[in-house]
Formats: structure tokens, sequence, C-alpha cells
């Protein structure tokens, strides 16, 4: 049985790591999970694991719109404010730039956190489970980055 969740986890953190991947090469703007990689460029890796159904996945993709919508022009204010930030020497005005780039990155996350639970609500059971088990490897991978540390061994 241990085997069996090992082999699982592995592959589950394989398949979340090539998304990853395809995420931060393909998709605008750093953007990620279902506002990440678009169904247009042959498919997506999420949808097929979560084997989300026609109408999940036409409303999936209103979802990633609607969020790329809302985090698109945080971002266009993000690299204003980091170009500012470059060259600003005013000790002062370098914190007020600082607390406005985190007041951004607060906006993108709740939006991408409420793109998330949009797309949960429309999940079966066995298709939220997995989503949650992608939502986990994919925070491991993010904290501990691809060529990470190894984790600490287990004593």
């Amino acid at each position: 049985m241990k085997r069996i969740v090992v082999f699982t986890l592995s592959i589950l953190f394989l398949f979340a790591g090539a998304l990853l991947a395809q995420t931060r090469r393909g998709a605008p703007s750093g953007m990620r999970g279902p506002a990440g990689p678009s169904f247009e460029r042959g498919g997506d890796p999420l949808a097929d694991y979560l084997a989300l159904t026609a109408e999940q996945k036409a409303a999936w993709q209103t979802i990633r719109e609607e969020t790329g919508q809302t985090i698109h022009p945080l971002h266009e204010q993000g690299r204003e404010l980091a170009d500012q930030l470059e060259t600003t020497t005013d000790s002062a005005a370098i914190g007020t730039l600082v607390l406005q780039l985190r007041g951004l990155s607060s906006q993108i996350d709740a939006a991408r956190e409420a793109a998330d639970a949009k797309l949960a609500a429309l999940l079966s059971a066995d298709q939220q489970v997995k989503f949650e088990a992608f939502q986990a490897a994919s925070e491991f991978l993010h904290q501990r980055g691809p060529g990470g540390p190894p984790p600490p061994p287990h004593h």
C-alpha cells in the first residue's frame, strides 16, 4: 500500500512539475492555475488529468478568461511600479512602491484563488480530490522550486 501511495505521489509531482513548466513557458504574465496555459495550444494537461467534460472545459475557459482580464492590468501596474522602483533612490518612495507591489500581488493571489474556487465548484467529488492533490503538489513544487534542495531526511 505504501508503494502505491509513493508511486501515485511521484506521478502527481511529475505531472505538476510538467504543468508548472508549461505554464511558465506559455502563459502570459506568469499566470498559473485556472488562468494558466490555454486550451488552444493543443490541450490542457490538467483538464485531461481531471477528465473534464466538454461543459466543464467551456466553463473553465470562461473562468480563465475572466481571471486573465482581472490579472492582466494588475501585472501591467506591477511592471510600471517595478520600473519606478529600479530608478528611485528615495527610501520613502522605495517603501511606498514595495507596499504597492505587495498589494498588487495580494490582488492577483485573490483572483487566482477565486478562479480555483469557481473551478472546484464545477467538479465532481472524484475530480475535486484530484484537483486538491494537484494543488498540493503544485504548491509544494512552487515552494521548493524545480531544482530546490532535497527534502529533509526522515528518521
